[in-house]
Formats: C-alpha cells, structure tokens, sequence
C-alpha cells in the first residue's frame, strides 16, 4: 500500500518480498513513518540512495505527451496549446492559478522526503547533488516572469522537494521528468559519502506525500555503489563471467580451425602429388 515505507539494504534479495514494520512517528500521521534496520555488513561510500514506486507507468503515452516543450524551456505558451497538451484540467490549473510548467509529469513528482539518522540520534547527511542527467538539467529554464505572483510554481507544489530559487533546474525534477521505460520507477534520491559499520543501527525518517495509486508501493533503497552498477553485483558478474567464458571458447574454436585448415591443406597437396621430387620423375 502507498502509505508504507520500504527500507532495503544493498544484497538483500528477498527485501522486495515483504514490507518492514514501520513506526509512525508520535503525534503525527501514519504518512510519517520512523523504520529501523541494521546493517548487515560494512558499506563503503559512495552509498546511492534511491526512490521506487512500482507498479507506475511513466511508460503510458497521455502521461509522457502531458507537457508543452517549450514551457520547459522557459517559453510562453498560449492558453490553447497549454489545454491541447495538458489535458487534465488539475495538471494546468489550481486555485485559480495557472500552474507553470503543467502536465501530468510536472504536477506529480515524486515528494516524499528521507532522514538518516544513526542510533544516537546523529543525522547522516544526504547529498542531493549529481541525481540527474546534466543535459536534462539544462534543457529546462525558468520563464521571465518566474516567481511572479499570478501563477502556480512548482516551489508551492513541492516545497519539501524544489527550492524557490531552482525551479525547473532542480535535479529531483529533472529526473521524475525522465520516464521510466517499465512499469516502475526507479531514481537517484540523494548520496551518503560516509561509510556504514557492520552492526550499525539506522533510523530512516520518511515523511510520506507522494500519492501513489492504491496498488503501489513505495521504497526507499540504499545501496554501494561500484564498478557494476549501484544496487547489486550478482548479475554484474555473472554476466561478465559468461562473457570471459564465450571468448575462451571462441578463441579455441579459432585455433581448432586454424589448425584444420592448415594441416588438412598440407595433407592434401601431398597425397594429390606423391612423386613431386624432381629425383623421381621418369624420362619421358
């Protein structure tokens, strides 16, 4: 259900199985959740934090073509475009505000916040830096009347999440914006740069917003990040095993022909010609 709080540790493959009991928070509620783990081994920084809502279809075509492009790009659009590209009425318009940039993309990002906090209550700092493509995050501008006063801005939609000053060019924006090709979503949150002990007991502080549809679930994942990838390396390496494996056959494969042919000429020439020393020709 969307009101839970998933916690998952990098190797933990049966986490996606089952929800971990979450506290809500006294006096609050239940969309505010305290989940406690421990780690199971020591985790080396970079540790990737990321979000998943799954089953979400970015995927589905009135949800990618809900935007008007050059909004993004910080243009003015005309009314008429704006209702032609944004159909729903809530994904264009609130309180008598037109809400700029609009779409179904733009108005449902992805708003839920998460804390770290260690046993003795020390928080672990989350950067929120480098989640994005940086070509995405230049392709987006504010238009020139940003923060005027007629108009909705995605800083009144999602203060936990886009700062007044960034607006389009936030990162967590650029990156809801990107679909997902699957029936889930899957995007970089944030980065801890300190390492996490065998044995160390964390809190993770979710302040739940994000109205997912009834069916989904919603996850908040921290893994290591290595040469493979950034969840987890079992794949990784098998793939790269069975690749090491198809070349060793194939080089032996190329040695064995090479040997045939080779050998299978010499053999040839020397039963088609078993006389070819000029000693033993006959006079004619």
């Amino acid at each position: 259900p969307a009101s839970h709080g998933e916690t998952c540790l990098a190797g933990d493959l049966t986490c996606f199985d089952r929800i971990r009991h979450c506290d809500s928070k006294p006096g609050t509620d239940s969309g505010n959740l305290i989940c406690n783990i421990t780690v199971h081994s020591e985790m080396k920084p970079p540790l990737l934090v990321y979000y998943a809502v799954a089953p979400f279809y970015q995927n589905i075509a009135t949800y990618i073509k809900s935007e008007v492009p050059k909004e993004l790009m910080g243009r003015r659009v005309d009314d008429e475009t704006r209702e032609a590209r944004c159909l729903d009425e809530k994904s264009r318009e609130r309180n008598g505000k037109n809400i700029v940039p609009c779409g179904e993309k733009a108005t449902t990002v992805f708003n839920d916040t998460l804390e770290l906090l260690k046993k003795d209550s020390k928080p672990i700092n989350i950067s929120k830096t480098r989640v994005a493509w940086n070509s995405d995050v230049k392709r987006y501008k504010n238009p020139d009347n940003y923060l005027s006063n007629d108009t909705m801005w995605l800083y009144e939609l999602f203060p936990n999440v886009i700062k007044k000053d960034e607006g389009v060019k936030s990162e967590a924006f650029a990156a809801w914006m990107r679909p997902a090709a699957f029936g889930r979503v899957w995007n970089h949150y944030g980065w801890v740069n300190e390492k996490l002990e065998a044995g160390d007991n964390i809190s993770f502080n979710i302040n739940s917003f994000f109205n997912a549809p009834a069916e989904s679930s919603k996850m908040f994942v921290i893994s290591e990040r290595n040469v493979l990838g950034g969840r987890n390396i079992a794949l990784g390496t098998f793939l790269m095993m069975f690749g090491v494996i198809c070349l060793i056959v194939s080089y032996i494969l190329c040695l064995d022909q090479s040997f045939r042919v080779y050998f299978g000429q010499s053999t040839v020439e020397t039963r088609a010609n078993p006389f070819s020393s000029p000693l033993l020709e006959l006079p004619r």
